[in-house]
């Protein structure tokens, strides 16, 4: 993306980045994320309330969505948290100011899946900041007369605000922190939010803890004036039935293991006489009855011995043992089982059993 005299610009390289001849002409200027399948997002802050710095409060945080790579877009969202009244920003360069950042940062991965940071402060709170995150699973359904659903939270502790003013860290008083050598920033640079939507889709921050409300604090004290870091998570709230999240395991459908078993440690140990992870977790491993996440000669024996009502402590998981799909755990499973941990065709053996595809009954579950 290219910004020039208030204007945004889309640009794309076909050469290995000779040329970049412009393509489209974006709404407005914003920080621009693509997604999996080739939607775009773009966001922007907007409303100064108050300036410190290169450091700014703004009133709105802005979200539209493209599914035609950016010719069209949505009305814009605003994506803060209800009670934020005001959140942090860099004067950023990218919107005509002078920084290099924007002090609030989002991601996005699969479709309609978008989270950003930020660090917001409620109408009661006075000056002091709390590192928040947004979370939505459907940014794209506005694209077809849907409304979004957006989460939101506070990740740091009610007793303990991340900041206690807008700025490079400002006390209370109006004092700065010493400049550091060489900085003509005003104190420590705050532009570290961060935002990732890690492997089972869950979005996590990192964001900047003052250590006081002035220099003279006795954290500040402690803490020899230096700032610190702060991580923290959103926990996506689910209910039975949740769209993205089936089984309310922690892990969204498309980045989930195991999308139709409850599997929140997502642990993925082997695969098809192998303990090289397959990218099946071990909670729904078709085959894998004594649970160790490899489908060997183990589990061939432990159905063979639960088929007849023999006595077998290693069958521990059920929902694994019917691959082929039929509805009972038998002997043919145990068949099906041995010629695959062996290499041999087996024409029977699939990902059919119940915790691998709920149209499969599962009498035997318990």
């Amino acid at each position: 993306m290219i910004a020039c005299g208030g204007q945004a610009y889309l640009a794309a390289s076909s050469d290995e980045g000779a040329t970049w001849p412009i393509v489209r002409t974006l709404p407005h200027v914003g920080e621009l994320r693509i997604d999996e399948a080739d939607n775009f997002y773009l966001m922007r802050s907007t409303d100064v309330t108050h300036t410190s710095g290169t450091l700014e409060d703004h009133t709105h945080l802005w979200l539209s969505v493209s599914g035609d790579r950016g010719a069209s877009w949505s009305p814009e969202l605003d994506v803060r948290a209800p009670a934020v009244v005001s959140f942090e920003a860099e004067r950023t360069a990218l919107f005509g100011g002078v920084s290099c950042c924007t002090n609030w940062f989002y991601d996005v991965r699969e479709p309609g899946h978008v989270a950003v940071a930020y660090s917001g402060r409620t109408a009661v709170q006075g000056t002091t900041l709390d590192g928040y995150i947004t979370e939505t699973r459907n940014a794209l359904d506005i694209l077809h007369g849907g409304q979004p659903v957006f989460w939101s939270a506070f990740v740091n502790s009610p007793s303990r605000p991340l900041k206690f003013e807008t700025g490079h860290p400002v006390g209370a008083n109006g004092s700065t922190y010493p400049t550091p050598v060489g900085s003509a920033l005003g104190g420590p640079q705050a532009n570290q939010v961060g935002m990732d939507l890690g492997p089972d889709g869950s979005p996590w921050s990192s964001f900047l803890e003052d250590c006081g409300p002035s220099p003279d604090a006795q954290g500040c004290i402690d803490q020899h004036g230096q700032t610190r870091g702060f991580a923290g998570r959103l926990d996506w709230p689910c209910v039975a039935g949740d769209p993205w999240d089936r089984e309310c395991d922690g892990a969204i459908n498309s980045c989930d293991v195991c999308p139709f078993a409850s599997d929140p440690d997502q642990r993925d140990t082997g695969g098809i006489a192998t303990a090289t992870p397959d990218g099946i977790g071990n909670a729904c491993q078709c085959g894998d009855v004594t649970g160790n996440g490899v489908v060997n000669g183990q589990d061939a024996q432990a159905i063979k011995r639960y088929a007849i009502g023999l006595p077998s402590p290693t069958f521990v998981v059920p929902g694994n043992c019917d691959v082929n799909g039929n509805g009972v755990c038998n002997g043919q499973d145990a068949n099906a089982v041995q010629r695959i941990a062996l290499g041999l065709p087996s024409p029977t053996f699939g990902q059919h059993c119940p915790n691998a595809d709920p149209t499969t009954p599962c009498p035997y579950c318990h």
